[in-house]
């Protein structure tokens, strides 16, 4: 297995591994996953820190962060783990990489994340790697273009 920063040749991988991917979900007004094009566009901006798992050429799964360079935050966005793959640490490893590269390659000195509170693996997850449980919010959103629209 190994862990990585993302390149664009990842690209259809990393979309066919989000895609449909229904934790994703913020609201059901919106798209589960980013859009391809916006996606591809992430992969080669300043502002987003994207490492990936890779087992045989094949990815297993991903870590993707927003990043504010200005407040020193990040933002992990999403993380996944492809179901055969699961139940091995594969999930911390790509948190603790990422975190890795944020607060060295980005300087930030802050990494957070939104989880479902009833997303127990995942909540052990990010604790496990260091995260502490912070307050319950209720997410809002407005979507502006049909690209995030259902």
């Amino acid at each position: 297995m190994n862990i990585r920063l993302a390149e664009n040749a990842d690209m259809e991988q990393l979309y066919a591994l989000g895609q449909g991917v229904s934790e994703f979900e913020v609201s059901e007004e919106t798209v589960e996953f980013w859009p391809k094009a916006i996606l591809a566009e992430a992969l080669g901006s300043p502002d987003v820190a994207v490492v990936v798992a890779e087992d045989g050429g094949k990815l297993v799964g991903f870590a993707l962060a927003n990043i504010n360079t200005t407040l020193q935050k990040a933002i992990v966005e999403n993380l996944f783990v492809a179901s055969t793959s699961r139940g091995q640490g594969l999930g911390g490893e790509l948190i603790r990489h990422l975190c890795a590269v944020v607060t060295t390659a980005y300087a930030c000195n802050y990494v957070i994340s939104l989880v479902p509170p009833e997303a127990e693996a995942a909540l052990q997850t990010y604790q496990q790697a260091g995260f502490t449980k912070g307050h319950t919010f209720v997410w809002l959103d407005k979507v502006y273009v049909d690209d995030f629209r259902r």
